[in-house]
């Protein structure tokens, strides 16, 4: 009875479309996400829907990992659940570990940052409307320009460095 084992996180897997796994290689050679649907002609959230289905920073992690002794299997959720398993050794769990707490600092910070944001453009919104009740024809509006484009700027950038889009 011949036994087929299961691929490697890297390469093709069971029920993978061709053209997702071309555009997970591009992927692991650095390409953006961005620039994989361009040259794959999906649109950037459908990019990010085949990456999250397909597991791909995982197995991005562990295609650069698989020159260590013990890889990391894909069914591990997290630095607690590898540890248990005890497939990483104590500077690999120690590396996974630092960068959990930095995504979790990361996303802290981005919430933070987007509801600054959303408080510049709220007070933005207030001053139009305080001047449309007011009925004033005069109504220095760069402060507000700056103010409206700085948030919408930051919230962006904030929101799509949270959500890992480029």
């Amino acid at each position: 009875m011949e036994t087929t084992s299961a691929p490697k996180p890297w390469e093709q897997q069971s029920g993978e479309k061709d053209r997702d796994f071309e555009a997970f290689k591009m992927f692991l050679a650095g390409w953006s996400k961005q620039a994989i649907g361009d040259r794959v002609g999906v649109s950037r959230p459908r990019v990010h829907a085949i990456a999250k289905q397909w597991k791909w920073d995982r197995r991005a992690d562990a295609h650069r990992m698989q020159g260590i002794d013990t890889p990391i299997p894909l069914a591990a959720q997290d630095t607690a659940t590898v540890l248990i398993e005890g497939v990483l050794t104590d500077a690999q769990a120690s590396h996974l570990q630092k960068i959990s707490d930095y995504q979790a600092r990361a996303e802290r910070l981005g919430n933070a940052q987007i509801s600054i944001a959303g408080q510049l453009l709220q007070i933005v919104q207030n001053r139009i409307t305080d001047h449309r009740a007011q009925k004033t024809r005069q109504l220095n509006i760069e402060p507000l320009i700056r103010a409206a484009a700085l948030a919408t700027t930051t919230g962006h950038k904030l929101m799509g460095d949270a959500l890992g889009i480029e």
